[in-house]
């Protein structure tokens, strides 16, 4: 499925001889409103780099008479920012090699001055007079002033397929390679656009990021993409929906494909693809892109074995502007590219010949352009019926290879594995009734084979190959976010404590961590100096098979490389006794379970060592009851006291025995604050244990207590008067989460994980 997000594609890509000739950017757009008269507008931020092989100390342009002369190649960073409308414009930012750091590894990162961008973060400013705009045509600009400040949410992604993966990024199989790791991205924050302020919010941002990297660009060049979407049909606004088509004419090689676009429709959870590249869905597209005096007109039609998808667009040219940019051998041969973001119009969706919905477009982001010259310097045009076809002429199997390879390994593993079993099977038959005499040891299919091995092939055929690559980059991604980042509810939490508080110390306090946390932000510093354990909780599916090593490994080697790349502190010992540093922060603590489906959840949690010292356990007697609960937590924070760096966060596990109510107590810091979770109403095994409780006659336990007992030592555990910083006042614990599990009849264990203000965790899913 498309929507498989992929932050090593979303990495920097200008290696070998993709630095000597090639450009990476990464787009971003979105609409925001003025903060006085609510007027939407949209706007458009992009970070390009060129050439990084010729790197100089000030941005070198290729297109200058001088330089085109003597074959130097452009080589700079251009931060390119501007708005769409009536006065629309693009402004753009040079920087020379010197100037630039950029992260190669994932998640990437590109800094110079004050302009940054993240997977998740972008600020900066440009600024261009009518003066230098003038003086400088090769700057390829307007002039204005835009200064930014955002967070980004990459919601819903559209993963080409293997035409961007790896392999082919390694041989640059195509000149122009495409990825929207955010073709639904919600971005929050402020624009400041020719000193007018606009605010930037989730809900009404109607956001875009995808990125763009090779050694030149397609010509037609074409996209339409938007998630502001209504049913025609129903009237209904569809909130978790986007579509996104691009492309134009691919090259393999310097060989010029067919025409073709790619396209992804996330439909209220239901995907649609129609990708040319996997020939086995028989997508075909047709399309027609055209300027009228006033008006740039889209119309795209495009159908696989299922389903078809009618995509009419249009956009006013007086919203619009010709965007600009010169090609990493120096030329600008775009001189006509149309872009926009407010595009209007239908998509028509269809299943098997029946209208699926009639949506109507709005906010949408368009472009459409084609090179000045007619043919493409005499480049080979192939107008053959076949993609794949056209790639074997020009001597290019290595895409249709790659693409059945895959598809014949997951094939091949699936019908071994079916054999296997077939074979066991007719063994363990024999072998059954040989021992008892039962004629029916196992009940036969119609088909004949036996019941238990059917079922095992069609679970074979669920099984989803997951390389273990993804799990090492999203957990180096999320041990650095979950320290430069507080999580959403933890600030919420922190907010309303300093509006409540009524202690004059501890009021100081709260503001000293708030104004902490905007540092940290603005910097790109951790929010605490010490940057804890890594402890990892991992669910992972069982239809999930791992290749290319150990999960436990893939863990650790993403933990050591974010705390290395993240240049966070390293606070593991190898030993406990001998207390020597591993340097890399590993091993974590990982806890696994086994649930259900094909994907893995991760939460990364790093644990500081101040709050971790004052957890306890205690092993209370059954008859000590919810009093003796509420006595055990509260002794361990009045404990605990100014030493776990309060407010604190409270993590309560009830049950199980010695080691598993710890690890509840710890799970629980990681749920959402205040809350509670017992065995019985908070995953699939609850479910699966009232059901068996059911069958054998028993009743599911009524925990509906917990929420009073969660109430209750939220307020006993603030009326201790610890205080921010242990200064005295109403704020001495954020939260307080229970966890509870089955147990003994002859025990009651709780367990008491005290995490500071800051309790740090993310959650990511794969």
């Amino acid at each position: 499925m498309f929507n498989a997000h992929d932050i090593s594609r979303n990495a920097c890509q200008l290696f070998g001889e993709q630095a000597k000739c090639g450009y990476d950017w990464w787009w971003h757009s979105f609409t925001a409103r003025h903060e006085k008269t609510g007027v939407e507008k949209a706007f458009f931020i992009e970070f390009f780099l060129c050439n990084p092989e010729y790197g100089e100390e000030k941005p070198v342009f290729g297109q200058l008479p001088e330089n085109r002369e003597k074959g130097i190649k452009p080589s700079y960073l251009m931060v390119k920012a501007g708005s769409w409308g009536k006065d629309a414009a693009q402004l753009h930012r040079f920087f020379g090699w010197k100037e630039i750091k950029v992260d190669y590894g994932v998640p990437f990162r590109v800094k110079a001055d004050d302009c940054f961008l993240s997977e998740d973060k972008t600020k900066g400013s440009v600024s261009v007079s009518a003066e230098d705009a003038a003086a400088h045509p090769e700057w390829m600009c307007q002039s204005g002033s835009m200064a930014w400040k955002l967070h980004i949410d990459k919601q819903v992604a559209f993963n080409v397929g293997y035409g961007a993966s790896e392999p082919m990024r390694d041989l640059q199989a195509f000149e122009m390679f495409w990825h929207a790791e955010g073709m639904k991205t919600a971005y929050e924050g402020e624009v400041v656009w020719n000193g007018e302020r606009y605010t930037v919010d989730p809900e009404t941002s109607f956001g875009y990021a995808d990125k763009n990297w090779g050694k030149d660009f397609t010509s037609p060049w074409v996209w339409i993409s938007s998630c502001n979407l209504t049913s025609e049909l129903t009237g209904r606004k569809l909130e978790n929906s986007v579509f996104d088509i691009g492309g134009g004419r691919p090259k393999v090689g310097h060989v010029a494909l067919d025409r073709k676009l790619l396209s992804a429709f996330w439909y209220e959870g239901t995907p649609y693809e129609f990708n040319f590249s996997k020939v086995w869905t028989h997508t075909q597209t047709v399309f027609d892109c055209h300027e009228t005096d006033t008006q740039i007109i889209w119309h795209v039609e495009q159908a696989n074995r299922q389903d078809r998808m009618v995509t009419d667009l249009t956009c006013e040219k007086e919203d619009m502007l010709l965007v600009n940019y010169e090609s990493p051998n120096g030329e600008k041969r775009h001189n006509r590219l149309w872009n926009g973001g407010n595009g209007q119009g239908t998509v028509e969706l269809y299943h098997e010949g029946v209208l699926v919905d009639r949506i109507r477009v709005e906010n949408a982001g368009c472009e459409y352009g084609e090179y000045d010259e007619e043919e493409e310097n005499g480049e080979e045009r192939d107008d053959g019926e076949n993609f794949f076809n056209r790639v074997k002429s020009a001597n290019s199997e290595m895409l249709e290879n790659i693409g059945m390879a895959i598809e014949e390994a997951r094939k091949g593993v699936r019908d071994r594995i079916g054999q296997l079993h077939d074979r066991l099977a007719d063994k363990d038959t024999k072998q059954v009734t040989d021992r008892d005499g039962t004629a029916d040891a196992c009940r036969m299919t119609d088909s004949g084979e036996p019941e238990y091995t059917a079922n095992l092939q069609e679970a074979a055929k669920k099984i989803r190959f997951l390389d273990l690559r993804h799990v090492t980059s999203a957990v180096r991604e999320m041990c650095i976010e979950a320290n430069l980042r507080l999580a959403p509810d933890m600030k919420a939490a922190l907010e309303k404590a300093s509006r409540t508080e009524t202690g004059e110390l501890g009021l100081k306090i709260l503001g000293q961590l708030e104004e902490n946390l905007k540092i940290a932000d603005t910097d790109e510093i951790p929010i605490c100096q010490d940057t804890g354990m890594a402890v990892v909780f991992l669910k992972v599916g069982q239809d999930v098979h791992f290749t290319g090593g150990s999960l436990k490994d893939a863990v650790n080697d993403g933990v050591r490389q974010g705390y290395t790349d993240g240049y966070l502190r390293k606070s593991v010992v190898s030993d406990p006794l001998l207390r020597e540093n591993t340097d890399d922060n590993t091993p974590a603590i990982i806890h696994t379970e086994i649930v259900e489906g094909d994907e893995i959840e991760i939460t990364i949690a790093p644990k500081g060592f101040g709050s971790e010292n004052m957890s306890r356990v205690f092993m209370l007697k059954p008859a000590d009851g919810i009093e003796g609960v509420k006595n055990a937590v509260i002794t361990a924070v009045k404990e605990a006291g100014a030493n776990a760096c309060p407010p604190m966060v409270v993590g309560v596990g009830i049950g199980a025995d010695f080691e598993k109510c710890a690890v509840l107590a710890k799970k629980a810091l990681t749920d959402e604050l205040n809350s509670v979770h017992s065995y019985y109403n908070s995953s699939k095994s609850c479910e699966f244990a009232a059901t068996t409780g059911a069958k054998n006659g028993r009743k599911q336990p009524d925990t509906s207590y917990l929420e009073e007992l969660q109430k209750d030592l939220f307020d006993s555990l603030n009326k201790l008067d610890i205080g921010p910083g242990g200064m005295g006042g109403k704020n001495t614990v954020l939260g307080v989460n229970i966890e509870t599990y089955p147990t003994h009849i002859a025990g009651m264990p709780v367990a008491v994980n005290i995490c500071c203000h800051v309790n740090r965790h993310v959650t990511r899913v794969l």
